[in-house]
């Protein structure tokens, strides 16, 4: 059974999921289920990436994708998960995933992608131990870009494993889900 708390997924005020002493079910990129005890949560401070220059844009193939990287950066310990919020800072498009075959904020047919007009609540994601996201950036200029840089920040906790499922948790969305067809 899942808890209704006051901390929300996608919530437009920025605040920790999750308080010390609740209980988690985190969905692992492994899609395993790891259940725990909070007992430790602290702020993120605001990190900048850069992912180098972008090539302008072509016009048959647009948006054109200029790279892929895995964002080892976001990586946290053993027993640790990251609630992250993701800012685009430049003009460029970024597709999540996590693990690197599953997009994050998908339509039926394809990924949404994040840009620098997105809201900030709708880019939240969340990091389970060392499994950090991948992404893939777009050219979206007919001009090159010179530095296409993203900035994360959030919260990072620490829990204390449970062998079986707490009778009430937060769900923890550490993993992206493929869509499926009716």
């Amino acid at each position: 059974m899942s808890v209704t708390s006051i901390y929300l997924l996608h919530k437009e005020g920025f605040e920790p999921i999750v308080r010390p002493k609740d209980y988690v079910a985190i969905l692992s990129p492994q899609a395993e289920w790891v259940y725990g005890r909070v007992i430790y949560v602290e702020p993120i401070q605001p990190q900048v990436i850069s992912l180098g220059t972008i090539s302008a844009a072509n016009p048959s193939s647009y948006p054109t994708l200029a790279g892929t990287r895995e964002l080892s950066d976001m990586e946290v310990g053993r027993n640790e998960f990251a609630q992250y919020r993701l800012e685009i800072l430049d003009d460029f498009l970024l597709e999540v995933y996590l693990p690197a075959a599953i997009s994050r904020f998908n339509l039926k047919s394809k990924p949404t992608r994040i840009s620098f007009r997105s809201p900030k609540n709708f880019t939240e994601i969340y990091v389970y131990e060392d499994n950090p996201p991948t992404v893939k950036y777009y050219s979206v200029l007919f001009r090159d870009l010179d530095n296409a840089r993203l900035m994360f920040y959030g919260y990072r906790y620490v829990i204390e494993k449970t062998s079986t499922p707490p009778k009430e948790f937060t769900v923890i969305p550490a993993t992206g889900v493929a869509p499926r067809s009716i």
